[in-house]
């Protein structure tokens, strides 16, 4: 009963230390938005604070990409693969050296991988038609969107597939048990931890799921400890009862006398007295009728006390999301009270732009991430359209020009063909509407043509008459 008493225990205090650690990491997890494991946010907290920069500036990778939401049944399978990637931390090229002296000297406690994150130079690899890329977003108002696309493009450019003849079938390839194959014909399938545990994800810019996912641990592992303790508690219980009667055994010797033992002679002396008893009680109406009450009563407590446990849960519930809803719409009263008025005007332009580009649709707030990525891509759309519009103008400008130049290089000798030098062209224009000669140009022409019949008239006279 020791042995087992005390492996009860060590299993205790280790699951006390787990809960413990998923109590701060829930807590720290609700003070941000951020999937990122709460020692990773300690160590980029120390370094920022003793750079003296922010931490917005150094985002961990995981905290700019995230699955797409038609796109779930694939997130743990993208989660093992991208893990250690989505905890690099993100070093812009200006911070490199003062963050590289900074990790040198300093005892981390622990493991850090960064990047120095250039501009981007690479172009995009062409991708695989499954791409594990293809089912990933990078957060498009980051600072590191191109660096980190192109980053995932030619790091996790693997083939999703859904049977088991296209993955032996590709060079690079993932199934959506979490089993990679890479070139070489290496294959990897690490099921240390399952693969719906959304405990350990690292991914995406929201991190209300990790919450639920924690705090559904959490509870599991309180449930757990209460077993625990309770097991404890008996096998206390037990021990102690094994304790008594050793020493009751050990006393035994005192007694000379059996009558000091028998027991059993008072037992049923105490079982005679409880048969009288009930039989009294039998005869009582009012207290048979007392009893089926005070048993009615005792049910209807014990209801009572579940309906009640129930609410407690539900509130504590409603409380959570009520102090998220709370965080939510102080977000959206900053922004109405900051910065609605400076924006008013172009209202009426963005809500055509809406309609046009999403059209008939319903507007609700979980869906307004999404139609804002999509109105985004469809003014990029329109504006790579208008570049496009604007880079043919331009050749034909400078087609113009270029012929013009070639036509009269006397005139134009000093005047590049390009669109910077269009002001020279319209100064020529309107030198030449001035002069008005084009139509000197016509009756030029015109003279020219009738002294030359003339001439050519006199001409052939002339050789009539000397003939």
């Amino acid at each position: 009963m020791q042995n087992e008493l005390t492996e009860f225990k060590v299993a205790f205090a280790q699951g006390r230390q787990e809960h413990e650690a998923l109590v701060e990491e829930i807590h720290s997890l609700k003070a941000r938005r951020s999937n990122i494991e709460a020692h990773q946010i300690a160590m980029r907290a120390a370094l920022c604070e003793a750079l003296h920069l922010r931490e917005a500036d150094m985002p961990f990778a995981g905290e700019l990409i995230q699955v797409r939401e038609d796109e779930r049944d694939w997130e743990g399978a993208a989660e093992r693969l991208l893990r250690n990637f989505g905890l690099s931390l993100l070093v812009p090229d200006d911070h490199y050296a003062k963050v590289s002296d900074w990790v040198d000297r300093t005892q981390l406690k622990g493991r850090l991988v960064y990047f120095r994150v250039r501009p981007a130079r690479r172009d995009a690899p062409t991708l695989h038609p499954d791409s594990l890329v293809h089912k990933l977003t990078v957060k498009p108002d980051s600072p590191f969107y191109a660096w980190l696309e192109r980053e995932v493009a030619h790091r996790f450019d693997v083939a999703c597939c859904s049977s088991g003849e296209q993955f032996r079938r590709e060079t690079r390839a993932i199934t959506r048990a979490g089993q990679v194959k890479a070139p070489g014909e290496r294959h990897e399938k690490d099921d240390r931890h399952r693969l719906d545990d959304r405990s350990r994800y690292v991914l995406g810019w929201s991190n209300e799921a990790k919450i639920a996912a924690l705090q559904a641990k959490a509870r599991t592992l309180e449930s757990r400890l209460g077993e625990i303790g309770g097991r404890i508690a008996a096998l206390q219980k037990e021990q102690q009862s094994a304790r008594e009667r050793v020493q009751a055994l050990s006393r035994l010797e005192e007694y000379r006398d059996f009558a000091d033992l028998d027991w059993k002679s008072a037992a049923a002396e105490i079982e005679r007295l409880q048969d009288e008893k009930r039989a009294l009680e039998a005869a009582s109406d009012v207290l048979q009728m007392l009893a089926e009450r005070l048993k009615a009563l005792e049910s209807d407590w014990v209801a009572t006390a579940r309906t009640l446990k129930e609410r407690e849960r539900e509130q504590a519930q409603a409380a959570l999301k009520k102090e998220q809803a709370q965080a939510l719409l102080e977000q959206a009263r900053a922004v109405l009270r900051d910065g609605l008025a400076a924006h008013a005007a172009h209202f009426e332009t963005i809500e055509w732009a809406r309609l046009e580009a999403l059209g008939e649709h319903q507007l609700s707030v979980e869906s307004c991430d999404n139609r804002e990525q999509d109105m985004r891509k469809w003014l990029q759309d329109r504006i790579d359209a208008e570049d496009k519009k604007l880079a043919r103008l331009r050749e034909k400008i400078v087609k113009a020009m270029a012929e013009y130049k070639d036509a009269f290089k006397l005139d134009t000798q000093e005047v590049d063909a390009s669109v910077e030098a269009a002001f020279e062209y319209r100064a020529m224009l309107e030198r030449l509407n001035a002069d008005d000669l084009p139509r000197f140009e016509a009756r030029f022409k015109e003279l020219l043509n009738e002294n030359t019949i003339r001439e050519v008239a006199n001409f052939q006279s002339q050789l009539a008459r000397e003939r």
